[in-house]
This record gives C-alpha cells, sequence and structure tokens, in this order.
C-alpha cells in the first residue's frame, strides 16, 4: 500500500496515522487540478498520481459529489494564544464548556484551534 499524507499545508492526517481516514486524490481534470492546488495554497510545484487530500477539507467530512471542491482548510483556523491575558479572553469568547463537569474548557495542546465561524467578519 502506499503511503499517503494529505496534500494541505499544515494537515498531519496520513494513511498511516488515520488508518480509516478516507483521501481523494487530486482530480485528473487540468483546470480542476489547477483549482485544487489554488484553494489549498500548497506551493509545491510538483504532485504524483498519489497526491491526495483527505476527507476534513470537505464540507460535512466528504466529497458529496464528484465536481465537490474542498473548502475547509487550516488556514481558517486559528492557534488559541500562549500569551495573557488575550489567552483568557479567548477561552472565555468561546465559552466552551466540559461534559464531565461544566467547567470552562481549557486547551490541552498548541494544536488547539478556533475555527474562523466564531469570529465575526
Amino acid at each position: 500500500m502506499v503511503n499517503v499524507n494529505c496534500y494541505v499545508p499544515g494537515c498531519v492526517s496520513n494513511n498511516r496515522s488515520y488508518q480509516y481516514l478516507k483521501f481523494y486524490k487530486l482530480p485528473k481534470d487540468k483546470a480542476r487540478r489547477r483549482r485544487w492546488k489554488k484553494l489549498t495554497r500548497n506551493t509545491r510545484e510538483r504532485d504524483s498520481q498519489w497526491t491526495c487530500l483527505c476527507r476534513l477539507h470537505f464540507e460535512g467530512g466528504w466529497k458529496k459529489e464528484f465536481y465537490s471542491d474542498p473548502s475547509i482548510f487550516l488556514s481558517d483556523f486559528y492557534r488559541i494564544p500562549k500569551e495573557e491575558p488575550r489567552r483568557s479572553m479567548w477561552i472565555k469568547a468561546i465559552n466552551r464548556r466540559e461534559e464531565n463537569n461544566g467547567n470552562l474548557w481549557i486547551p490541552s495542546s498548541d494544536n488547539d484551534r478556533i475555527c474562523s465561524e466564531h469570529f465575526v467578519k
């Protein structure tokens, strides 16, 4: 089996760590392939027949139709600041609660991010 890594910059999905994660190859059609590359903001010049995007970059987590384009990227997510008081302000603004005790959620790693939908546009 070929080792597959997601083509989207910043995405760590691969078929070794996430065995049940669906991956979609870049389209063969040149115009659609260029569009996917532009959408992903990937600057790599070359790709191969195994260049793929994981399902996490499609609305609802799946490519619904043959001509579906990816729409969710890490650039649409923001890291929670490390420095106070901004960190505390962000956590309070998110207002996410722990399921087991109802306490305010505290991010557990540097990989925790907030999606852009939580920001006023």
